[in-house]
């Protein structure tokens, strides 16, 4: 069992960012969250982010996205405005603040200078949203509630993966999947999508079956469905991200012994698997698995060859003018395939400029900041979590476009304000939170 020492009335002690694993997810969720309609509504924001395709038709615009507005005007409303603020006020937040006020600032001038106002509108109101409105809104709850949002996502995006597992097997005439090719999109319409967010969550689950034993069936639960949701939307990228986003989170948490069980229960779940006669995704089978093989051609993996060329094709117009930008959307009217470049840094440079670009990663280098500093000196699992899925969504962003859809933002900014709320709380209690198992 797992607990947090400190937890007790003893001074000098300061309660890990975890659950004690006393209580079932459901009651803990309920005893946290109830008469404080605000967290309410921002976890069932969190847990309906991956679901892309309840959203306002022809509009960016999600049932998520209503929750979270719902949510701030409730805020206002009940006078929390001026009220004292949970985590945040630090010299992260200070960055991250000003890196997003830059992101939009220099994306919405050239849009305006260069390319087309309204749509540079609508691309820095997304953007101010996801990395604005978000961020304030949950910086303002306490570890507790804060750690319960994790959980929803986790879950949240645990249904996605596996509505899609179930219309590749059992249903392929669900409503709302979204098939590519072969591969399943589920909820999140791209199977590129749905794969690289299922990367970059799987830190924070294996943190969820570390701490809390008592919900470990429901961990093993969602990290089947993770598994399944990797299959069926076979993406070679979203798979590579991974094994790079789980990786990390077991070398910075020190847990060999966790690494070695979870190779042991993949081998057993992998050979109950096959045994039971289910074969994998044949998608899967021809798309991803050649390229496990060293001896295949890199250019075989997906579009790979296309992406190279809009990256040379956008390092060439940053290269004519590496200053300014041309505007939001208006690299792919010029490129060679009429589609932006797969790459989220260079569309932001090509696009918004060098401000643009380098707003982005002061946002981001604020969110890893926060992150490392409770990895080193706080909370190791929790650190190496928030550490390993904001860089799992440094990493996708490397084959992504524009990243303000809220399903991506969530587990940043989750990431970040639960590790400012650890700081906050050792700066209340004077003392660091340790972790010991019983």
């Amino acid at each position: 069992m797992v607990t947090a020492e400190g937890a007790s009335s003893s001074p000098g002690r300061v309660p890990a960012l975890r659950l004690t694993g006393t209580n079932s997810f459901v009651k803990r969720t309920r005893r946290t969250l109830r008469f404080d309609p605000v967290s309410i509504l921002l976890s069932a924001a969190v847990a309906l982010s991956p679901f892309l395709v309840w959203r306002i038709p022809g509009a960016f615009f999600t049932v998520s996205d209503g929750l979270i507005v719902i949510a701030g005007f409730v805020w206002v409303v009940r006078g929390a405005m001026g009220a004292k603020r949970g985590p945040g006020g630090s010299r992260a937040e200070l960055v991250w603040t000003f890196g997003v006020g830059l992101l939009v600032f220099s994306l919405g001038l050239f849009s305006v200078w260069n390319g087309d106002a309204s749509r540079g509108l609508l691309v820095v109101g997304q953007y101010g949203f996801a990395l604005g409105l978000l961020p304030v809104l949950a910086s303002r709850l306490g570890g507790d509630r804060i750690e319960v949002l994790i959980r929803w996502y986790l879950v949240g995006t645990g249904v996605v993966a596996g509505y899609g597992v179930l219309a590749y097997y059992l249903a392929p005439d669900l409503p709302w999947v979204n098939w590519v090719g072969g591969r399943v999109g589920s909820l999140l319409e791209n199977p590129n999508h749905l794969s690289k967010a299922i990367a970059v969550a799987f830190p924070f689950l294996l943190r969820w079956g570390y701490v809390e034993l008592r919900s470990l069936p429901l961990v093993l639960l969602l990290a089947a469905l993770f598994v399944g949701g990797l299959l069926v939307s076979s993406s070679f990228g979203g798979l590579l991200a991974a094994v790079f986003s789980i990786g990390l989170f077991l070398v910075l948490s020190g847990q060999v012994r966790a690494a070695v069980l979870i190779l042991v229960a993949a081998g057993c779940a992998a050979f109950i698997f096959f045994a039971s006669g289910i074969e994998a995704p044949e998608i899967f089978v021809t798309r991803v698995m050649p390229l496990l093989d060293s001896r295949q051609a890199l250019n075989d993996a997906g579009s790979f060859n296309e992406k190279v060329a809009l990256a040379t094709q956008a390092w060439d117009n940053i290269g004519r003018n590496p200053l300014s930008g041309m505007g939001a959307d208006m690299f792919e009217k010029i490129s060679i395939t009429r589609v932006p470049v797969h790459n989220t840094y260079l569309l932001l440079w090509v696009e918004g400029g060098i401000g643009a670009l380098v707003g982005f990663m002061m946002a981001m280098v604020a969110a890893l900041m926060l992150c490392l500093k409770a990895w080193r000196s706080g909370d190791r699992i929790l650190g190496a979590s928030c550490v390993a899925t904001v860089s799992g969504f440094l990493f996708v962003s490397l084959t992504n476009t524009h990243v303000y859809g809220r399903f991506w933002v969530v587990p940043v900014v989750l990431s970040g304000v639960a590790c400012s709320a650890l700081e906050k709380r050792k700066s209340d209690v004077g003392a660091e939170p340790r972790v010991h198992r019983r």
